[in-house]
């Protein structure tokens, strides 16, 4: 069973600038969120410890309805940031998800960033920590979702650094 989610995409801009887009607040709100949702709620400090708490809502809606949040165990500028996900309460405590009660408690994730000639190679790759052998297989059900969503969201951050060089 594959229980690791995992995407690439590449950019047509430098690392410096796809890194800025992941780890300034204000840039997030822009596209950090899959299609049919905003992000109504960010904090992050991107550092070593770190965290990146949010809340996702409705388009047109202000009140969230999803929670969750990325503590950062490595962070290497540009290049690299390795984080464990997970929902989250609106403090930021860990909490199960909210549609799913055997859904991992935790994943551990990283993104890494590599300059091509062409741009920046962006590569994302989530898994289970700590998880149940029924923790993972709802994970590893869940991939094709993740992928749909992730994948709107990356078009998302296309358009956002095309139109914010």
């Amino acid at each position: 069973m594959n229980d690791t989610f995992r995407l690439e995409r590449l950019f047509s801009t430098v690392p410096v600038r796809v890194w800025r887009a992941w780890t300034n607040a204000d840039e997030l709100r822009h596209w950090w969120a899959p299609s049919g949702l905003h992000l109504a709620h960010c904090e992050i400090e991107a550092k070593e410890g770190g965290l990146f708490h949010f809340g996702l809502a409705p388009v047109g809606s202000a009140e969230v309805a999803l929670w969750g949040r990325w503590r950062f165990e490595k962070i290497d500028m540009p290049r690299r940031m390795d984080f464990i996900g997970a929902f989250s309460d609106p403090a930021g405590a860990i909490e199960r998800n909210p549609m799913n009660e055997n859904w991992p408690l935790e994943i551990e994730s990283f993104i890494e960033l590599t300059e091509q000639p062409d741009g920046t190679q962006v590569v994302m790759e989530c898994t289970p920590v700590n998880a149940t052998a029924l923790e993972r297989g709802i994970f590893a059900q869940s991939l094709p979702m993740m992928q749909m969503g992730w994948n709107s969201t990356f078009a998302k951050l296309a358009t956002f650094l095309e139109e914010n060089p």
